[in-house]
């Protein structure tokens, strides 16, 4: 069977639209597979989390939301409720959809539970949803916005063994968020305080807001940096997930972060019994404890790095996987219509 997709081009939607140009790279993929996209007459319609023209209402749509906060907004809670969204697709979702009941500020519920805990402050409340249907339209979509890149797997040094790589831990990342003390940057503070405190050799690259490169360094070079890397460290930011973690991962690095293990992407890194990430403090405060653990036990955790790149080589390099898991999302939700 065919299904007609409509993609809601970015243009109207007046802002940077992640997961445009994972369709615009695999259309031949996809259609190969019975996903087709049309300009008129669709069967299902994606696009991201803003209104559509009220003409468009009446055919069934997929939001596909690719932030990285896992609660969502108040706007994105009114979408939600909409008869013609059929499916609320997000990148990471939390594991248990009751969290979604939780009277949290816009954002993420582990941005606010640090803002209250270093602040001491109540964040405002937002209207949340009341239906517990609606919550099942809630659904894990495309695992990523940006696939790690292909040359990566294929990189000498990313199997390295740790004991041979020079660099104990890295962290690159955006350090300044331009509000008002905003809980971002809160966490990233805190490990800013706690950097001089942690044995080893590191590197630090902190950077405001740079286009055009990750982390504020060339795309190449940052993942030549972790795949130098023992420890990647990886701080909560508008939310708790973050594209650094695949990345971390592909590049064989032990991944830390503070823990976060109610949120649930695909593949599941955070879920504790896979044994992908290496959870500390909420407040990072064992951070030190952590990284001086790892580092005097390479060995023990050389099994982990090995498995965490396997597992992104078998979900993304080719991307097949990746990409069957979305176009089956697709399909479930359409034939149910």
């Amino acid at each position: 069977m065919i299904i007609r997709v409509l993609k809601w081009d970015p243009n109207n939607y007046g802002g940077w639209y992640r997961t445009w140009w994972l369709w615009r790279k695999y259309q031949e993929y996809y259609e190969d597979r019975g996903i087709k996209l049309v300009t008129s007459r669709p069967d299902v319609i994606i696009s991201p989390a803003v209104k559509l023209p009220s003409d468009m209402t009446s055919i069934p749509r997929i939001i596909e939301d690719n932030d990285d906060q896992t609660s969502l907004g108040d706007h994105k809670l009114d979408l939600l409720a909409k008869k013609d969204v059929v499916a609320y697709f997000k990148n990471v979702t939390f594991r248990w959809p009751e969290y979604y009941l939780r009277n949290i500020a816009a954002g993420d519920y582990y941005g606010h539970v640090w803002y209250r805990r270093d602040w001491n402050r109540q964040p405002p409340l937002q209207e949340h949803v009341r239906e517990s249907a609606h919550l099942g339209k809630i659904k894990l979509g495309f695992p990523l916005c940006c696939p790690p890149s292909e040359i990566t797997f294929t990189a000498t040094a990313a199997q390295q063994e740790l004991r041979r790589r020079p660099l104990d831990m890295f962290f690159s990342g955006r350090t300044s968020y331009g509000e008002p003390a905003p809980h971002p940057e809160l966490q990233r503070t805190r490990l800013r305080m706690l950097w001089n405190r942690i044995r080893g050799t590191k590197r630090w690259v902190g950077y405001e807001s740079v286009r055009g490169h990750v982390d504020g360094l060339p795309y190449l070079y940052y993942m030549a940096e972790l795949c130098r890397t023992k420890i990647a460290v990886s701080p909560w930011g508008y939310g708790a997930w973050n594209i650094r973690d695949y990345e971390a991962l592909t590049a064989g690095c032990i991944l830390v972060k503070p823990e976060c293990s109610a949120l649930q992407c695909v593949p599941d890194i955070y879920d504790p019994a896979n044994r992908h990430v290496v959870y500390c403090n909420a407040d990072m405060s064992n951070l030190p404890q952590v990284v001086d653990f790892i580092l005097s036990n390479l060995d023990l955790f050389q099994p982990i790095s090995e498995a965490g790149r396997a597992l992104m080589e078998e979900w993304f390099n080719p991307p097949d996987k990746a990409l069957n898991y979305w176009i089956g999302q697709i399909r479930g939700v359409v034939d149910l219509q």
